[in-house]
């Protein structure tokens, strides 16, 4: 009775998550290696983000290599971008956004947050929703969080991907910023100067202009199938999330969760 109950809720499960839900989603893995991680805007060792989510975003025969992860008070993103070989000091620019209560709204709120870092920086910027001005979106830069760390620089010699010289930026972004949550809206965005062309995700987003974000109603979605939950009243329940995150590593084939054999 107990496996035919289980199967059940994986059916379930399945019969429920939209057809779209998969090319709109990214996971967010937990990590225990996170405290290690050196803010120098690469890989400091070959091993360094491996125990992360990896998403693999191409661009035609392009990628961008996007690796996430949370543990303790932070979310961590490491955006290796290989379509990019030209350095354009503080002009190319990665920008990653939350909507941390996930509502989805057609006007930048309070509760949606970007944070920014450009090539040959080391120090971000964050903006928040809500601004009554509707230029950018109805963002406004905000005093960046003390605990708040991005860095953008060239590729090293450990990278993982491209031994030919390509940007990448890492980033810690502070939990108590967005709150808790399983799951937030998402947006990644970047800039590449050169081209003047702006590579986002989800992809096939219209972008007038470097700065610009669209509103959050247009974003995917990033989900830690392995965080901490609100527990349920019964118990067979609690295995909600695994079950989530086995359908979810089934229908997102090209995602690879803790491993990277690359």
């Amino acid at each position: 009775m107990k496996r035919l109950a289980i199967c059940v809720c994986v059916i379930i499960l399945f019969l429920l998550l939209p057809s779209s839900y998969a090319s709109e989603s990214i996971l967010i893995t937990k990590s225990h290696n996170m405290n290690e991680i050196i803010f120098d805007g690469k890989w400091t060792t070959d091993q360094e983000w491996k125990h992360t989510s990896w998403d693999e975003l191409k661009y035609n025969d392009e990628f961008i290599h996007l690796r996430t992860a949370h543990q303790g008070e932070f979310i961590y993103i490491l955006a290796d971008v290989i379509l990019d070989r030209t350095y354009d000091h503080k002009q190319d620019k990665v920008t990653v956004c939350f909507d941390s209560k996930n509502n989805k709204s057609a006007v930048a709120d309070s509760d949606d947050f970007c944070f920014m870092i450009t090539v040959g920086a080391n120090r971000g910027v964050v903006v928040q929703g809500g601004s009554k001005i509707g230029f950018n979106n109805n963002f406004q830069s905000i005093q960046n969080h003390p605990d708040f760390i991005a860095v953008g620089t060239i590729s090293g010699e450990n990278n993982r991907y491209s031994k030919t010289p390509h940007m990448i930026y890492e980033m810690r972004i502070p939990i108590e910023l967005l709150g808790r949550s399983d799951v937030y809206g998402f947006y990644f965005s970047y800039y590449e100067q050169n081209s003047k062309k702006t590579f986002t995700w989800p992809q096939g987003l219209e972008i007038m202009r470097p700065n610009q974000i669209p509103v959050p109603a247009d974003w995917g979605e990033i989900i830690s199938p392995d965080k901490s939950l609100p527990e349920f009243g019964f118990p067979l329940l609690t295995l909600l999330p695994a079950f989530i995150s086995i359908i979810l590593i089934n229908r997102l084939r090209k995602h690879e969760f803790f491993k990277d054999t690359r």
